[in-house]
């Protein structure tokens, strides 16, 4: 049985996210639900791993994608036909790289040029998991130490940090940062380390902490951007829609490890939680199994939507109860079908 309490969080964090990609009010350090994902990502992986006696890094990367590639492939051939009807273009080399996952790095370079961004802008998480998830793998592969694992996760988090931090001094492109794995490796690092750790993951002390000292790291980051503007707390707040307002700062560029501290308090909490008295709240867990193509499908629902009517919170509601349906539909019926069809074809 799944964690509820895991589940019903995939289920605000992937609400949240939609609610950022409406712009609403209020919603502008929502993004942070991205770098909760990662780390629960790292999270359940380690435990995977650590039960493994052997790692075959093939056979783990076909797993992977096995998981992550039958909605996956349904957007980026949706964005494909899009791109093909609306521009007259055969885009066959973003059709590749998206395939690949290497769209995060051809967006570095060539974002403005992009032909797939419009409705597939939302898949750069795919290419930050895919690529820590292979770093991850491999590490565990060949640093059997306990302890030497726990050091490579310390040394990915200070590389995270160290990256962002250089990154901002040099005045890098907020784009260019952002959608660079190593951008990202702490979240995957913490995740990694609540696994290692578990046996203390679910104590309350250590969870408050973290909540605090996250809690206190975003606010003083709002604080410190507010202050640079001249400009008030709440507009200070919003600037964080747009991450070129926050890389502008050694202090605020690192708001991802602030977010994945309160992340971190947050999941341990939710780690306890096996099941819920509530009804309503078992009912709602039960649609954090299907987050990841909900996440996959609302992107291009909300672009289409968007061209017909103004952004609100029952819109974004409808979309992600819309989404999350699809993502249902699909894992229930679609994908069990075509999966079984590959199995015969290639038996």
């Amino acid at each position: 049985m799944k964690n509820e309490g895991i589940q019903l969080l995939r289920v605000f964090l992937f609400l949240g996210i939609v609610v950022f990609h409406f712009g609403l009010s209020g919603s502008a350090l929502l993004w942070g639900g991205v770098e909760t994902f990662f780390l629960l990502s790292a999270y359940f992986l380690t435990k995977k791993l650590l039960r493994k006696n052997s790692i075959c890094v093939l056979g783990e990367l076909k797993k992977r994608i096995k998981r992550l590639y039958p909605m996956y492939i349904v957007i980026i051939i949706f964005t494909f036909v899009v791109v093909l009807v609306a521009k007259k273009r055969f885009a066959f080399d973003e059709l590749i790289i998206h395939c690949a996952f290497l769209q995060n790095f051809y967006w570095m370079c060539y974002s403005k040029s992009s032909l797939f961004m419009t409705f597939s802008a939302h898949t750069w998480t795919l290419g930050i998991e895919i690529w820590l998830f292979l770093i991850w793998v491999i590490c565990f592969k060949y640093i059997k130490n306990e302890q030497r694992r726990k050091i490579f996760n310390v040394i990915m988090i200070f590389l995270a940090i160290g990256y962002r931090t250089f990154a901002i001094k040099m005045n890098v492109d907020a784009l260019a940062i952002s959608l660079f794995p190593l951008g990202h490796a702490d979240a995957f690092a913490i995740g990694s380390l609540l696994a290692l750790d578990d046996k203390k993951v679910n104590n309350r002390r250590s969870s408050i902490l973290f909540c605090t000292i996250g809690g206190i790291l975003i606010i003083s980051s709002v604080i410190v951007t507010s202050n640079i503007n001249h400009i008030g707390i709440i507009d200070g707040y919003n600037l964080y829609k747009d991450s070129a307002n926050y890389f502008n700062n050694i202090f605020t560029g690192n708001i991802y490890a602030y977010i994945l501290l309160l992340s971190a308090g947050i999941v341990k909490s939710c780690l306890s939680i096996e099941e819920f008295r509530i009804p309503l709240f078992s009912q709602l867990a039960k649609a954090g199994n299907y987050t990841y193509g909900a996440y996959l499908v609302h992107w291009p629902i909300r672009t289409v939507l968007l061209h017909f009517v103004s952004g609100n919170i029952l819109w974004a509601i409808f979309v992600a109860v819309i989404s999350i349906t699809c993502a249902y539909v699909f894992e229930k019926n679609i994908k069990s079908y075509f999966m079984n069809r590959c199995e015969r074809l290639v038996g």
